[in-house]
């Protein structure tokens, strides 16, 4: 009888190791796998969870929005999309899809960086879609994970700072910091989040009305040493990031002129065009001469004689791209914790 029974509680035993192993597999599967196919609604979303696939709406139709809210605006050369900065200020992350395109969004709170960047590593062999959600604080803002690698990310400079991913960037898509009025005059054709004000606390609501960012910061967000008072540590800044070819730089933004203008520096030029607000474009003029610019603010288009370029820099007649300056939003002691040697423009005057 026992050499009947044994037989059967081994066969049992060796059942339930395989159930458990699979069990556990799928498990390390599911945690891998980017939450973008089952969205939860955003009134369900605990804060500081990012936001996968938000609902969307068109500018004519958002009944939820009010003309002095500000919005984060994303611009792509199919379409615009604007994501509110209270409903950013709550959740920090958005993992989004335009039309099979993989994007992440983010917004640090605490500094007022935001950024957006396709989702996706095309300099690898085989394309690799990645989502992304809060692991942490860094210097000067939070750090983001991705699910698929468990490396870590700074969310606005867009690249992996540590794990297997490290030293990989995202492509940076257009981004723009403006208030609903001036988004809907600029972009009528475009989507935003949708999502009701109840889901938010008021301090959220309030905060983009005041100021931006906190008015102190917690130590774990400070950079180390010695704070830079060149500027302002709240003061909001338009980094411009470096490449092989020019070296990084902070606008100034309280004291940018509101004006088409052309700063040199390092034997560089950049043309800045400043579109209201926070609403800043930058480009690198290469070989072109610095005469004779112009922006035309109802067609949104740049002229030097009869070339013109749109705002994605791309060309409308024919003539050779514009090369955008790489740059995000954010305030001074983030970017100079990432950026220490910075230069900034317009000077910073005696005693800052």
């Amino acid at each position: 009888m026992l050499n009947q029974t044994l037989p059967k509680v081994l066969a049992g035993f060796i059942v339930l190791a395989i159930s458990i192993a699979l069990i556990r597999t799928g498990v390390r599967k599911e945690q891998q796998t980017p939450e973008l196919q089952s969205p939860l609604p955003i009134s369900a979303r605990p804060e500081g969870l990012p936001l996968n696939n938000p609902p969307t709406i068109k500018v004519a139709e958002a009944f939820h929005m009010v003309d002095s809210d500000l919005v984060v605006g994303v611009v792509t050369p199919t379409g615009a999309r604007a994501y509110p900065w209270w409903i950013m200020t709550k959740h920090q992350i958005v993992n989004d899809t335009w039309e099979g395109l993989p994007v992440i969004v983010t917004h640090c709170p605490v500094s007022s960086g935001t950024a957006a960047f396709v989702a996706q590593l095309e300099d690898m062999q085989t394309e690799t879609t990645l989502s992304f959600r809060q692991c942490g604080n860094a210097s000067g803002t939070f750090e983001m994970c991705d699910d698929q690698t468990l490396s870590r990310w700074h969310p606005q400079r867009g690249i992996a700072l540590e794990g297997r991913l490290s030293g990989y960037f995202l492509p940076r898509l257009f981004t723009v910091v403006v208030d609903w009025s001036t988004w809907k005059r600029t972009y009528p054709q475009s989507e935003v989040i949708l999502s009701s004000r109840t889901t938010v606390s008021a301090p959220q609501l309030e905060a983009q009305a005041s100021q931006l960012g906190h008015p102190d910061w917690p130590p774990s967000y400070r950079p180390p040493g010695e704070e830079d008072r060149r500027l302002e540590p709240h003061g909001l800044v338009l980094g411009i990031l470096p490449d092989p070819d020019h070296s990084e730089i902070a606008l100034d933004l309280r004291r940018l002129q509101p004006e088409l203008q052309i700063i040199t520096w390092q034997d560089s030029s950049v043309i800045l065009v400043p579109l209201g607000g926070r609403l800043v474009r930058a480009f690198w003029l290469g070989d072109l001469s610095a005469e004779n610019w112009q922006w035309d603010e109802k067609t949104l288009t740049l002229k030097r004689g009869e070339q013109q370029w749109n705002l994605l820099g791309d060309p409308l007649n024919g003539q050779a791209p514009l090369k955008v300056a790489e740059s995000y939003l954010t305030e001074w002691f983030s970017w100079v914790s990432s950026w220490p040697d910075t230069m900034i423009y317009p000077q910073p005057t005696e005693g800052k």
